[in-house]
């Protein structure tokens, strides 16, 4: 195999993986949004303290959120 062929590779999956962690930051923003919408809370401000503390914003929501749902 090529010396260089793992040169070239490095790239493309540093850039997977960057995609992947922005697809799972936006959809985390989003749930906690729409999450703390349908319980009757502030879903704006949750999502301003994940988007500052994730991941450790996303588990304090998991844990202090109601867990009874408003239809």
């Amino acid at each position: 195999m090529d010396a260089n062929a793992f040169g070239n590779l490095i790239p493309a999956v540093s850039l997977m993986a960057g995609l992947v962690f922005l697809a799972l930051f936006a959809w985390s923003l989003i749930w906690v949004y729409q999450d703390a919408e349908s319980r009757g809370k502030a879903g704006g401000l949750w999502v301003l303290i994940v988007w500052f503390t994730w991941p450790l914003g996303l588990l304090a929501y998991f844990l202090l959120r109601d867990q009874d749902v408003r239809l």
